[in-house]
């Protein structure tokens, strides 16, 4: 795949499409191995389950992480992207990339009870903290979507930038629900209660994933084309430190300590703009947030997507996209002790939720 004017296609399809151009590879090169021997620490109740959207098989499974086995199996729409959990865990909401929707999902009955249209390629979807609103970004078109979660409708759309990239992790909201952060081939911040975009921040080129800290401070972005992660001040709008992580990275957790933060790194750019997938690439970055440095490599077993870090902090759980599985790594030690199957085809983003 070349890199020219056409990154953003050229991205999507690595996105959509690695399942199927590395399958055979995968099925005939890895087997799954059984979960790792050792006691697993006791998750909290309220962050029992993982919720892993499929996009290869158009399900959402659920998965128990005091056993590391599939629970349940929902059927949503063509390709799920990403999931957002209402704060008070009594729904998920799935965007279906394909589709134009957001499946609406009862946490309990682990039934769709609503599909919500919302226009061509939906990819990043986040909560506000009282679960009246959700903002959704449509990859491609530069536009947000607000949805009212009453009554599971648009509320209204928001311009944001012409034809850029977003990203699957590309929205969040601040903890005290002020603010909107989108991606959007930039950082873009919206009032919440006007739905206006009130600044726009460069971090770097191609930014594909982001996350808050706790108390809502700061935004760490990743910024897939230069291979870096950058620090906001959400205080002042402003780039205040960058780390080099290398590679094409894909995705960002944090520790709840907020202490450090680990980055999927999914595939390697050459210089003549050529995507490669050597195995060696398969690894996440743990970066040191006080001296703001990459610590420690995590060599995985398989091509890597996404990571989300238990809200413990005890261990990480990581998309291994053509091995239709998750990759387990324990957080003390920083390595993967266990690869349990995804529960359907091409494992992509996770959520957790206490149901």
């Amino acid at each position: 795949m070349q890199h020219p004017n056409g990154m953003r296609t050229t991205r999507r399809t690595l996105l959509l499409s690695l399942t199927a151009a590395l399958l055979s590879w995968s099925a005939n090169a890895q087997t799954l191995g059984p979960a790792s021997a050792g006691a697993a620490p006791s998750p909290s109740p309220r962050v029992a389950k993982a919720w892993i959207a499929n996009t290869g098989s158009d399900t959402v499974s659920v998965i128990d992480t005091s056993t590391d086995a599939v629970v349940a199996t929902i059927h949503v729409g063509d390709s799920p992207m990403q999931i957002a959990i209402r704060p008070d865990q009594s729904r998920a909401y799935v965007t279906n990339f394909y589709s134009g929707s957001v499946s609406v999902i009862d946490t309990i009955a682990k039934t769709v009870v609503a599909t919500i249209p919302v226009g061509t390629y939906p990819a990043g979807i986040a909560v506000t903290p009282n679960g009246a609103r959700a903002y959704v970004v449509r990859d491609y078109n530069g536009v947000v979507v607000v949805l009212d979660l009453a009554t599971n409708s648009v509320l209204t759309t928001i311009p944001v930038s012409a034809n850029a990239f977003a990203g699957i992790s590309a929205a969040a909201v601040s903890p005290d629900g002020t603010r909107a952060y989108v991606l959007s081939g930039q950082l873009l911040v919206i009032d919440t209660a006007t739905n206006a975009v009130v600044d726009t921040i460069g971090t770097g080129a191609l930014p594909i994933a982001e996350q808050l800290t706790k108390d809502g401070a700061f935004a760490h972005v990743v910024n897939e084309l230069d291979g870096t992660v950058a620090k906001v001040d959400a205080a002042s709008n402003a780039v205040v430190g960058s780390v080099f992580v290398g590679g094409l990275p894909g995705s960002i957790s944090l520790t709840p300590d907020g202490a450090r933060a680990y980055v999927t790194i999914v595939a390697h750019l050459q210089s003549s703009g050529e995507i490669t997938f050597p195995a060696s690439d398969s690894r996440v970055k743990v970066i040191d947030l006080a001296s703001s440095t990459v610590t420690t490599t995590i060599q995985m077993s398989s091509f890597v997507s996404n990571v989300a870090v238990l809200p413990s902090g005890a261990r990480a759980y990581v998309t291994l996209r053509t091995a239709n599985a998750i990759g387990v790594v324990d957080t003390a030690t920083n390595e993967q002790v266990a690869t349990i199957p995804s529960g359907g085809v091409g494992p992509t983003a996770i959520a957790f939720c206490a149901r």
